[in-house]
């Protein structure tokens, strides 16, 4: 179960639902690999 009363848990429970998917999951967590290599940290 997701909390998705506010614009940011949705995008979470979004992206935890898709990445958990046969058909999406696999190029999903691809992507989201990527990215956040290019994200400045800290």
């Amino acid at each position: 179960r997701y909390d998705t009363g506010d614009k940011l848990s949705y995008l979470k429970a979004n992206i935890i639902l898709a990445s958990e998917r046969e058909d999406l999951g696999p190029e999903l967590c691809e992507w989201l690999r990527e990215y956040t290599r290019t994200l400045p940290v800290g």
